[in-house]
């Protein structure tokens, strides 16, 4: 059947009454008697009726809510072959997840996970199909719209195709979710997880991907990360649809990822009846790394580059008093050249290439107590080498062209003795020769086009900054324009960005540096693409330069290090120009997102290739480290002689069951505007708890295997060497046949855990003789006790 079309009435009133769906997000379509001419996709609103229709029709059919996006609940259905009376959540079953609809405006990818989902439960007993054999191994978890605000911005006429891109002021479809508190684009919920936050592809800005304050900050991102940490998940398929992809996730030497990973792409490809077809809409594989804080690389990878990463470090070098400067004072092209004034002596000293070592010393130049200096292209020659100060007792500028000690040019008298000047390309004509000088007393910005002390009528930009603010400038949109300004406070620590300098916060980041630290900035990282983007700091006492590559440092997510090793595929559903293409597609360059099929096209493309490609996922769950053939036997080429792993691990009170959620509750990052952000975290009532994990042998031998939980108080959760062991379970043994997965629990003794507010990590730690992958054999629970007057966040049904 097909459940789109099949609304009765009183099911859906009992529904609505219950308050099971959101009955104020819109008024349902009348029910058509058969499927329309133009298929009519299904919106936020039909996908949960949806979900709660199939709860409704089958006693093996779960519906859980994960948490919620403003008012609109986030669900994660169920298929098993167990009844709901007997099993809530099977942990002696592995589990495989299905997310979808992360990104609004792909709507093929929710369509694949409805129809996925509806395809188990009408096969669940149909032995002409795979499904029973599979779901008596495995439970299929499938959460269809991870991102329902996005997904209700983005659609706003019930799924109609012929309206797609019809969404200001994204032309090409909504990406996001629909929180615009800092950016007009809303969150793009795949980079707003934890591990590679910070990496170096990672978008900081505010455009359509921008990731957000803080990994976890949307609730959406805190929902699934709750959902895993508490359930027994050994696999996972991420859905999306930009490009035509297939990426196993896993570790560089996965052979097992990437033979399942291959025979995917092969039944994907044999659903196309055409020849022309098959190579139209073949999926190109793909490896990825931990990169641009994606659930994916969450799922497989630890928590790396999640926040205040120090890129670079250099020195002792300069000395107190000492003011610091950046630019390209050798000519080589790059600004990654530091330089200090030295107002004792009016000396400068340069750095090239910022490795902490004295290269050149001129001066002294223009003795004079009352001195600020910066740095520029004040000759207009195309290298930023030519330094400046400014004399506020007398608002007088001087210009040293080549930094060679000689006053090359003098311009007065303008200027206030509040004015602190950096220097950018503020009329976008090439050159770095205008000066913008922050005044702390007003706030106010104040610009001189070509440094001539013309033009000085120009109004103020602003206010915008605080007073004890210190300025720097650069190209931190990555534009090609050194046309950027910003401020670094002490008193916090933040970093906040002007992009277009019109008195205006564009971005944030941090807490980062030190207080008593002077901000510069330059082109320090080395990379090929010469973004004058990299910020730095000066630090007086210790006289260390520390650099931040990308400007994005901020509070560490304190679930670092964690290890998941949970097997994950990312798949590109490959819709692009073909046959299927309807005439009324708007954007022919922009990818699959455009490819909103007419009439029968969708129905047989997700029932002729994604089921069967889902369905070979579903049985390779079975053993994630080593493939499984379709009779069932292990495809031993590419099984692992040795190895072993977790598959999932959780927490339960010491009085409920095996199959209970978990107990954790994750906390959305919290933040106010930009400033005062602060991590997200995950808690745990003190009490008494067992812990519940599933482990398994993808090798050939039986293994032995020992497995320990030791719990420790954190005195610093962002550091590894601020802790102290409290409790050390005993160690116990037992021996797991080849091929085969097994359930065990820890009691864990949490009850004296009583100071509310404070962290502790529980590390279960499990060995093999001979293991091959031992990086796998660990989770790290990292949580905060209960704080009174806590409220959850998320609830469950």
């Amino acid at each position: 059947m097909k459940l789109k079309w099949f609304l009765p009435g009183i099911a859906l009133l009992c529904l609505l009454l219950a308050g099971g769906v959101e009955p104020a997000l819109a008024v349902p379509p009348a029910a058509p008697a058969a499927m329309p001419l133009e298929m009519n996709y299904h919106d936020t609103f039909e996908t949960n009726l949806f979900l709660h229709q199939l709860e409704v029709h089958s006693d093996y059919v779960t519906l859980e809510t994960i948490g919620r996006a403003q008012s609109m609940p986030i669900l994660a259905l169920r298929v098993s072959a167990d009844s709901v009376e007997s099993v809530g959540d099977n942990p002696q079953k592995n589990a495989i997840l299905f997310e979808c609809g992360m990104h609004a405006r792909e709507w093929l990818t929710t369509e694949s996970c409805l129809l996925l989902a509806e395809y188990l439960v009408d096969h669940r007993t149909d032995a002409t199909t795979p499904v029973p054999t599979l779901l008596s191994t495995t439970d299929v978890w499938i959460v269809a719209l991870t991102n329902p605000t996005g997904r209700w911005v983005d659609d706003g006429w019930g799924g109609d195709p012929t309206l797609f891109y019809n969404t200001p002021p994204m032309d090409n479809g909504w990406r996001g979710n629909d929180d615009t508190s800092l950016c007009d684009t809303g969150v793009d919920l795949a980079r707003n997880f934890s591990t590679g936050f910070n990496a170096v592809d990672a978008h900081v800005f505010c455009d359509r991907y921008y990731r957000g304050p803080a990994p976890f900050s949307t609730f959406e991102a805190s929902a699934l990360r709750e959902f895993v940490e508490n359930h027994t998940i050994s696999m996972a398929v991420l859905l999306h649809s930009t490009s035509q992809e297939i990426t196993n996730m896993w570790w560089t030497d996965d052979d097992a990822g990437v033979r399942m990973r291959d025979e995917a792409r092969r039944i994907w490809r044999e659903g196309w009846a055409d020849p022309i077809d098959q190579a139209n809409y073949e999926l190109e594989a793909r490896r990825f790394g931990t990169t641009s804080g994606q659930f994916s690389a969450w799922l497989a990878f630890p928590s790396e580059n999640s926040g205040d990463e120090v890129d670079d470090i250099s020195g002792p070098w300069a000395l107190d008093g000492d003011q610091p400067l950046a630019g390209d004072f050798d000519r080589d092209g790059r600004a990654d050249d530091v330089a200090i004034y030295r107002p004792s002596t009016y000396m400068w000293l340069y750095d090239y290439g910022h490795t902490g070592d004295t290269d050149a010393t001129v001066g002294p130049w223009l003795s004079n107590p009352s001195q600020v200096p910066f740095a520029g292209d004040f000759d207009r020659d195309g290298f930023s080498d030519d330094v400046a100060v400014f004399r506020t007792l007398t608002g007088t500028w001087y210009y040293d062209y080549d930094h060679n000690g000689t006053t090359n040019e003098t311009r007065s008298v303008c200027g206030s003795s509040c004015f602190r000047p950096v220097s950018i390309d503020y009329d976008g004509d090439g050159f770095v020769d205008d000066r913008i000088a922050f005044c702390s007393s007003d706030r106010r910005w104040y610009v001189d086009i070509d440094h001539d002390c013309v033009g000085d009528g120009i109004t103020p930009i602003g206010p915008w900054g605080l007073a004890g603010d210190l300025p720097f400038a650069g190209d931190f949109d990555q534009d090609g324009a050194v046309d950027d300004v910003g401020v670094f406070r002490p008193s916090n620590r933040m970093w906040y960005y002007d992009l277009d300098h019109d008195g205006n916060t564009d971005h944030a980041s941090g807490p980062w540096g030190l207080s008593n630290g002077l901000p510069f900035a330059g082109d320090f990282n080395g990379n090929s693409q010469d973004y004058v983007e990299d910020v730095g700091i000066f630090l007086e006492g210790s006289r260390l330069w520390m650099y931040d590559f990308f400007h994005n440092a901020l509070i560490p997510q304190t679930d670092e290090g964690t290890l998941r090793a949970v097997q994950t595929f990312l798949i590109e559903l490959p819709f692009k120009s073909s046959v299927y293409v309807p005439p009324y597609r708007q954007f022919v360059t922009d990818s699959s997102n455009g490819w909103h099929p007419s009439g029968n096209a969708i129905w047989d493309v997700i029932d002729d290739n994604f089921i069967p490609m889902a369905l070979h996922l579903i049985r390779q769950s079975r053993a994630p480290g080593c493939p499984t053939k379709e009779d069932g036997t292990y495809d031993s080429a590419y099984c692992p002689a040795v190895d072993f792993g977790l598959v999932g691990a959780k927490f339960v009170p010491t009085a409920a069951s095996d199959n209970a959620i978990g107990a954790l509750e994750s906390s959305p990052a919290h933040w106010n505007y930009w400033t005062d952000v602060s991590p997200a975290w995950e808690q745990l009532t003190p009490g008494n708890y067992r812990l519940v994990f599933r482990f398994q042998n993808f090798g050939a031998a039986t293994d032995n295997v020992t497995a320990r939980a030791i719990t420790k108080f954190v005195h610093c959760p962002t550091s590894v060497d601020c802790w102290e062991i409290l409790t050390n379970t005993p160690v116990f043994e037992f021996n797991v046949p080849p091929r085969a997965a097994r359930t065990r629990t820890i009691a864990v003794d949490l009850s004296e855990l009583t100071g509310a507010g404070e962290w502790y990590e529980v590390n279960l730690s499990l060995s093999a003789s001979g293991d091959s992958f031992a990086a796998n054999d660990q989770k790290v629970f990292k949580f905060r006790t209960f704080m009174k007057y806590f409220l959850p966040l998320v609830s469950h049904d």
